[in-house]
């Protein structure tokens, strides 16, 4: 998304709720993924469901710096040397 690296130090947050993903940047969302009926993968072409719902399920957190830009752009075109720093992360 353009305009959202600044070297600043943020609080980001994403609620995981039944009607869907919440993503926050220092308290204000935005982005939002709705609940609705997604391809599972590995299932039938016709499986479509929610499946973050169902009790048991596990996400694992991940953090990547991108530094070929937004949708997997060319990394030639990125900034180097590249940091990414973290200070914390909570899951509960």
């Amino acid at each position: 998304i353009p305009g959202l690296v600044d070297g600043g130090w943020h609080v980001w947050q994403m609620r995981w709720q039944p009607d869907g993903f919440k993503f926050f940047r220092d308290g204000a969302q935005y982005f939002s993924v709705p609940n609705k009926p997604i391809h599972v993968h590995g299932g039938a072409p016709d499986d479509f469901r929610w499946p973050f719902n169902n009790p048991g399920y596990w996400m694992t957190p991940m953090f990547t710096l991108a530094v070929g830009g937004v949708g997997a752009g060319d990394p030639a075109a990125g900034t180097f040397p590249a940091t990414m720093l973290v200070d914390y992360v909570r899951v509960w």
